[in-house]
């Protein structure tokens, strides 16, 4: 009776035992794999247990244990991508994910790709480790674009007006185009028009500004303007500002005039010992002195609340007593550069070829440098929709995904307008006998 009673507390407490280090055990890779750790069954039985063949040999190629720098416990990071669609194929290295899914991977290097019939696919290098051991992001796939011809020949010039409406005119009249031009309407317009730019027109004697709401051209009080295109030889309308080939005075439409203007850019104006800066808008403008190597310059942006200025292949701060860190980048030079929420597009040369350099201080180490074809880019717009990034010059649009590492050529020839999903153009090798413009339309996400 006595024995038996010991016998079955011994068996309470070997239960006891076999459950305390089971939680302990548990306790501990639940830890770790909060951590960021997993045991790894594959390489703990092949430590474990070596294969062999029959005879008692190893097999030949079949590891004994575990590799040189191989741990039973290894470190693990989580990639998590979000894709529009939702059914494009997600490739990293040779495994599959699918969109929202929170994929767990070892540390290490990888390439992600994806794909969709019927759209631009793309590819990027992603990294896994200690310091970043999370990779979140998400993607907009671009569309094949539909080409077609655009009943309009080629005699028509085009103006853009505001957001998504776009002036055409010739000498046998003029449409306004809307709606990334699926709507239009004709409108009076004078063969003696002189078409300034963003909807406005000069007469000879008093500005016009288009009326979209009358659709027609209506006086605009404007004395100083009007005052000033009196005196103006074929006024050309550029980076917001008007200029004339009889003077080196500009002014824009708040009847700003800047006097013996030397040099000017999409956010800058020299005058002989100034340097001025301004936002996108045209406000906010900054006022310099023009020395050293400010002189030369031709490339300046917005940093955390300091002005730059591009030296070669570094952007400098303006203010030489600022604590603002100079920014390098594996170039010879940079050319052009455009800030796009929290990150910046710079466009620039290395070993005589083109490359475009995406850099996002806030959230990234390193900038993610883009090759680009060999085409001539001292004409160009930067824009960015759902972080795909395209590139307008004179002669050729194309895009790139934010994080990838390829370029895509939407088209080749002269552009005359651009929206966000279409491009109005003139084909740099039209179909023969087709003297008509062209247009491209795409979708992005959808």
């Amino acid at each position: 009776m006595l024995d038996s009673y010991f016998e079955e507390v011994r068996k309470r407490r070997s239960i006891s035992r076999i459950f305390w280090i089971t939680v302990f055990i548990f306790g501990c890779l639940l830890y770790s794999f909060f951590k960021g750790y997993y045991f790894s069954f594959k390489i703990g039985l092949k430590a474990i247990i070596p294969a062999e063949s029959n005879t008692g040999a190893i097999q030949q190629g079949t590891s004994t244990g575990t590799k040189k720098g191989d741990s039973v416990f290894k470190q693990f990071g989580v990639v998590h991508m979000i894709t529009r669609p939702s059914d494009i194929s997600i490739f990293l290295d040779t495994d599959t994910i699918d969109s929202g899914e929170r994929k767990m991977v070892n540390y290490g290097d990888y390439t992600m790709q994806y794909q969709k019939t019927g759209y631009f696919g793309g590819q990027r290098k992603i990294t896994i480790n200690q310091e970043i051991p999370y990779y979140m992001d998400s993607i907009s796939l671009v569309s094949t674009p539909v080409y077609s011809p655009f009943n309009l020949n080629n005699s028509y010039k085009f103006s853009h007006i505001e957001d998504d409406v776009w002036l055409t005119y010739s000498q046998t009249g003029a449409l306004v185009f809307s709606e990334a031009f699926q709507q239009k309407i004709k409108i009076p317009f004078k063969s003696s028009w002189k078409n300034i730019g963003n909807g406005y027109v000069w007469d000879s004697k008093k500005i016009l500004q288009y009326n979209r709401f009358l659709g027609e051209f209506r006086p605009k009080s404007l004395p100083h303007l009007s005052q000033f295109l009196k005196n103006c030889k074929n006024p050309q309308l550029k980076y917001d500002f008007i200029s004339c080939q009889n003077t080196k005075n500009i002014i824009n439409f708040d009847e700003k005039i800047f006097e013996y203007v030397v040099e000017r850019g999409k956010n800058y104006i020299k005058t002989p010992k100034k340097l001025w800066l301004y936002n996108e808008k045209g406000t906010d403008m900054k006022q310099y002195l023009l020395t050293g190597s400010l002189s030369t310059a031709k490339n300046f942006i917005h940093i955390n609340d300091d002005w730059y200025f591009g030296s070669g292949s570094q952007m400098k701060p303006l203010n030489p007593i600022s604590d603002a860190p100079v920014f390098s980048f594996p170039v010879d030079m940079i050319f052009a550069s455009k800030k796009i929420n929290d990150y910046f597009v710079f466009l620039g040369k290395k070993d005589q070829k083109n490359i475009a350099i995406v850099f996002d201080p806030k959230h990234e180490l390193e900038p993610n440098i883009i090759d680009l074809p060999n085409i001539d880019f001292s004409e160009n717009t930067i824009l960015a929709i759902d972080d795909t990034i395209f590139i307008k010059t004179q002669n050729a649009l194309l895009f790139f995904y934010k994080k990838d590492s390829l370029y895509h050529m939407i088209l080749e020839g002269k552009i005359l307008a651009f929206g966000k999903n279409y491009a109005i153009y003139i084909p740099k090798n039209p179909p023969k006998g087709n003297q008509k413009v062209w247009r491209a339309d795409w979708k992005i996400g959808r």
